[in-house]
């Protein structure tokens, strides 16, 4: 039977940095402002204390896993949640068994895939895979990895996006700081397995028109990578052209200021970098990996796309799109309403709809 409001937890595993913890939190607030109940359960220490957020003090000990697994499985038979909709990321074999069998057992309960990199959402041991996707139901956030289940699993899932916050974007992209030169950007963490690959983002910039012309490269974001790309930086005859900002609470007036927003990713799932640029107005030019830059550009309407490893065409696009103000105009008049789809009411309508057809 249909529930005209819901009680929602989302599962993590913890709150730190990152587009997966954007996207915990923006669903809860699609989700809250549609009418539904929504709490956050976070396995480790929250950073964030909002008063919607439970969390279980989960470390690295035994006796600390003993004791949050144990809260946390008393936190759900308290609540009753209609519907639990579990986001972490699943590396572990044997963890996911207990979850599945243990923790939700009874327990209505969705489960995530942010990445067209599934080993991260189904394990590494394709068996275990197998296994897991017939146990619940998934919900990915692009078509390309429900083809990819569909092909590798021969399962289903359904295709929910992730939510945008136009109103936040709207006001927050006209304050922050004003830099004083033209430039493109690039964002996204900096860690060890350089899925984002800021070494191409900073050989592809280099190897145009672009600083000779003067249009810096702003680079938001942080992680263990972040010396090595300024030691790379620093060595090239346009060091001063090339910026490491660090992470920004606000990236949204970086988005608005920049020329146009590159991705050069290894993988994604459907990449707020690109949906976030397009809401300020501003153009992206991508390769066109396997999920999520396909599903949000429209190649020579909202920005480029360039075929995967093509780094001398991509080269090309920014070298174009930089020195041609007619396509860059273009571009930027139809940024926005190109992922106007992508707001609160509709996406938290589509999860209502799919919790309530498990009822």
């Amino acid at each position: 039977m249909s529930k005209s409001n819901n009680k929602i937890a989302i599962v993590t595993y913890g709150l730190e940095v990152g587009g997966l913890t954007r996207a915990v939190f923006l669903l809860a607030k699609a989700l809250t402002l549609n009418g539904e109940c929504v709490s956050i359960l976070s396995l480790k220490k929250a950073e964030r204390q909002e008063n919607f957020v439970v969390s279980f003090g989960l470390g690295q000990t035994i006796l600390s896993k003993l004791t949050a697994y144990k809260a946390f499985k008393a936190h759900l038979k308290t609540n009753n949640y209609d519907c639990v909709i579990d986001m972490r990321f699943r590396l572990n074999p044997v963890a996911e068994y207990f979850w599945v069998k243990y923790l939700y057992h009874k327990q209505p309960v969705i489960y995530t895939i942010h990445s067209a990199h599934t080993n991260t959402y189904l394990t590494k041991y394709k068996l275990v895979a197998n296994w897991l996707v017939k146990q619940v139901p998934f919900v990915v956030v692009s078509k390309g990895i429900k083809k990819q289940l569909e092909t590798t699993f021969s399962t289903q899932s359904t295709v929910l996006y992730n939510p945008m916050d136009f109103s936040e974007i709207e006001n927050l992209q006209n304050e922050g700081e004003t830099l004083a030169f033209q430039y493109i950007l690039g964002v996204g963490r900096m860690d060890a397995s350089n899925v984002k690959r800021f070494d191409w983002m900073i050989e592809d910039y280099l190897q145009s028109n672009l600083p000779i012309n003067n249009i810096h490269l702003v680079l938001l974001g942080d992680g263990v990578m972040q010396e090595k790309w300024k030691r790379k930086a620093a060595q090239t005859e346009h060091k001063d052209k090339i910026h490491f900002l660090g992470n920004k609470e606000n990236p949204f007036s970086y988005f608005k200021q920049a020329l146009f927003t590159i991705l050069t990713s290894r993988n994604e799932g459907f990449p707020y970098v690109l949906t976030e640029s397009l809401a300020c107005g501003t153009p992206v030019v991508a390769y066109d990996i396997p999920t999520g830059p396909s599903e949000i550009i429209q190649d020579g309407k909202n920005g480029l796309l360039i075929s995967a490893g093509n780094r001398a065409d991509f080269i090309a696009a920014i070298n174009a799109l930089s020195s041609d103000n007619k396509m860059l105009m273009q571009l930027q008049k139809n940024a926005k309403k190109s992922v106007a789809y992508l707001n609160f009411k509709t996406i938290a309508n589509q999860w209502k709809s799919l919790i309530n057809s498990k009822h």
